[in-house]
């Protein structure tokens, strides 16, 4: 995939945009949730993100709208 374009891939795996599909394929051919898994995960990384934000004075908007939402 890094190789390739998003258009060859839409090619290749029409299916792709399908989330509900890919992620039913995901859990019966490996036995992964993976919308378990990205979920948990973003909420490890998200004090990463912030961080890294604020570091690098990237998305300052976002990040204050972030921070002032309840």
């Amino acid at each position: 995939m890094k190789q390739q374009g998003t258009k060859d891939i839409l090619k290749q795996y029409p299916a792709f945009p399908l989330s509900a599909i890919i992620f039913s394929e995901m859990r019966s051919k490996f036995g992964m949730d993976v919308d378990r898994n990205i979920l948990s995960g973003f909420g490890t990384m998200v004090d990463k993100i912030i961080a890294k934000t604020e570091r690098s004075g990237m998305a300052v908007e976002l990040l204050n709208l972030y921070k002032m939402a309840p």
